[in-house]
């Protein structure tokens, strides 16, 4: 039996490019592999198997410069790479081994090979459940084995990866080899510039067998102050994956640009390690993690789409007839029409509606309209209105601005320049700056703003625009994307007496399910006819049934009503709660979607407070609540009985000591399991 180690390498890794030729004392990594696979005893021949391209011939000549034998083959395709490389060197049995990993043990494979021959198995691995450092990963597999998974994994996943589709297979004999002793806490693999200056200190550090992971482990227990120097640096798995889901967002970042498709849904947004990032189910305003721990939903109840609470039976049952019957078609449904007059009923001087999926669609859509209509193609803009160019065509000095007011993450990287300049921002209630971007540029014919977000209308602000619009035969686009349904039964520009001539709707329309609205007036709605506006999913039954599902169920309720009394029960609280402490804070928004700042330049890290001392009582909350009629007053008084405490802490200590709190928490106290040996990603 002829057994060799593919080592799979490679320079353009994108957190730490070249990490493979970095020195550890004066040996790069990969020699130090080379080395230690030479003293095995039970490995015939060892081949690094590296991508065929430009970028790794330095890495080719590098190793051949010192005879050590390489394989070029597919750079996406691993799982081809390594079957050929099995197959030129006439392998029986393949040891697959990674080089970032610079502390893997000659022993451990020798003995996993004598393992996996007296077992007669398909594949052995130290790392399903792991019990090994990370770092010291082997997995072993027969030939055949291996050409089987080349000819049957279909995915680019389970080529790029090799063994995923082995370890899914259960027609393949598979076995876990196990340490006596759990060492899975610790992480000895390079992934990132700090993985490597953390094994360089210990290396430093220690005066014999350098290269050994269990002197490493022996010095790190008595070093202590080494190890707390990289425990925040991701060192010691258990600090950095306290629960499931963090492990996971770690894992989806690799393989999901952004990690998620929804900035607000980051994770590291928030300030909580243990903040539990993917959820298992939903209902009313509570929701289940991953690992089955239960949250009252106090923050943004998925990002405010869900005002009737989640799972809604009368939403649901309406959307899963059209699941049964059929969601879509080469025809249409007549859902799409009994919608629009829904919304024609609610908008009595809008004459006609199109539809979207997203709030950020809607608006496009409602500003390549607008455009249609007039000749004037410059905007007036103000608030927020998603990340399409038309909204990010921004002059560069307005980035800063929107950055610090709506948007953190906020960039006009990959806005073509030629647009930039087409849009002007103007501040809410300042009616005179709008006025004199109007008489200096005669091109704007375009005014494009939220009713209201965090300010209310002062000094008749928006009749002066209605006016001024009039005056000037402009357009006006109200965005009603998040504040819709939320205070009037449709438009907040209802209360105000005002109408737009053209309105979105988002967010709540559909109570969870994806389903946007423009309505407006014939004059510019009639343009859809000659722009060309089309998507496939807008045609979609879903949206459609639970927008009819929803507005229906909000009318019977009179869920607007419902949820701004609520919202003011929580404002009062807030203001209650301020007094007692004699803490000054700024109450924003309108009741069923407020938020408070603290007048304080420490209010961001009070914040991170509040988010982080709630989660230990199992609630998901920030200083911005999105009410739906699902929050009731005993879960209210649960909430402002911890805020007290929360609020007491912030009265009497030192920002010092705050500070201290959050970045030093101990998870363990309010997690009973924070074990995920066990867990697999799927």
């Amino acid at each position: 039996m002829r057994t060799i180690a593919i080592i799979q390498a490679r320079l353009n890794s994108t957190r730490l490019p070249n990490k493979v030729l970095l020195k550890i004392g004066n040996k790069s990594i990969v020699e130090i592999i080379s080395n230690k696979l030479k003293m095995s005893k039970k490995i015939n021949e060892f081949i690094f198997s590296i991508p065929d391209n430009k970028v790794n011939s330095s890495l080719n000549n590098y190793l051949k410069k010192r005879k050590i034998k390489v394989y070029l083959g597919n750079q996406d395709n691993v799982l081809d790479r390594y079957y050929k490389t099995a197959k030129k060197f006439s392998a029986d049995i393949v040891v697959r081994l990674t080089a970032d990993n610079p502390l893997l043990d000659v022993q451990l494979i020798d003995k996993m090979i004598d393992e996996f021959i007296s077992n007669k198995i398909d594949f052995l691995d130290n790392n399903s459940p792991r019990t090994f450092p990370n770092g010291l990963d082997v997995e072993i597999f027969n030939f055949e084995t291996l050409k089987k998974t080349w000819k049957s994994a279909k995915s680019k996943f389970e080529k790029e990866h090799v063994s995923v589709y082995m370890k899914k297979n259960k027609f393949i004999k598979k076995k876990n080899f196990y340490s006596k002793i759990d060492y899975s806490k610790f992480r000895f693999t390079i992934d990132e510039r700090v993985d490597y200056d953390f094994i360089c200190s210990v290396y430093n550090k220690l005066k014999k067998n350098r290269y050994n992971w269990k002197f490493f482990i022996n010095y790190l227990k008595k070093d202590k102050l080494l190890l707390k120097n990289f425990i925040d640096e991701k060192i010691i798995d258990d600090e950095v994956y306290p629960n499931k889901g963090q492990k996971i967002w770690k894992y989806a970042k690799g393989i999901i640009a952004g990690g998620n498709s929804m900035i607000s849904k980051n994770p590291e947004l928030y300030p909580s390690k243990n903040w539990p990032v993917y959820f298992s189910r939903t209902k009313g305003c509570y929701v289940w993690d991953i690992e089955g721990n239960k949250f009252i939903d106090l923050a943004t109840m998925g990002i405010g789409t869900n005002i009737l609470g989640y799972n809604n039976k009368f939403v649901d049952k309406a959307v899963l007839r059209v699941i049964n019957q059929g969601n879509i078609s080469t025809l249409n449904s007549t859902e799409e029409i009994d919608l629009a007059e829904e919304l024609l009923k609610i908008n009595d001087w809008a004459d006609k509606v199109c539809f979207a999926r997203t709030g950020g669609e809607a608006n496009a859509i409602a500003v390549r309209l607008a455009r249609a209509s007039t000749k004037r193609q410059k905007i007036l803009v103000c608030g927020y209105h998603g990340w399409h160019d038309w909204y990010l065509a921004s002059k560069k000095k307005e980035e800063k601005n929107i950055r610090e007011n709506y948007l953190p993450f906020y960039s006009t990287i990959g806005v073509p320049d030629r647009l930039k300049g087409l849009i002007e921002f103007f501040e809410y209630n300042n009616f005179k700056q709008l006025s004199k971007k109007l008489r200096e540029d005669k091109d704007i014919g375009i005014i494009k703003m939220e009713t209201m977000r965090n300010q209310y209308p002062r000094n008749n602000f928006l009749n002066k625009i209605k006016k001024i619009v009039n005056e000037k035969n402009l357009i006006l686009i109200l965005d009603e994307s998040t504040t819709g349904f939320r205070e009037k039964f449709g438009g907040l520009y209802e209360k105000y007496n005002i109408k737009p001539d053209l309105a979105i709707y988002g967010k709540a329309l559909g109570n969870g399910y994806a389903i946007t609205a423009i309505v407006g007036k014939k004059k510019i709605m009639d343009f859809y006819n000659k722009a060309f506006i089309s998507s496939t999913f807008w045609s979609e039954r879903i949206g459609f049934a639970a927008g009819l599902a929803t507005l229906k169920y909000m009318k019977k309720i009179k869920s607007w009503k419902k949820i701004t009394n609520t919202g003011i029960f929580i404002r009062n609280g807030w203001r209650k709660l301020a007094k007692k402490y004699s803490l000054k804070i700024k109450i924003n928004g309108i009741p069923a979607l407020s938020n408070f700042v603290f007048l304080n330049k420490n209010n961001k890290i009070y914040s991170f407070l509040i988010t982080q001392e709630m989660l230990k009582s199992n609630i998901l909350a920030t200083n911005t609540i999105y009410v739906s009629t699902c929050h009731t007053k005993t879960i209210l008084k649960k909430y402002f009985k911890i805020l007290d405490k929360i609020f007491k802490i912030i009265k009497n200590e030192k920002i010092e000591k705050i500070k201290e709190m959050i970045e030093k928490v101990d998870y363990k106290r309010f997690r009973k399991d924070l074990s995920y040996k066990n867990y697999t990603v799927k």
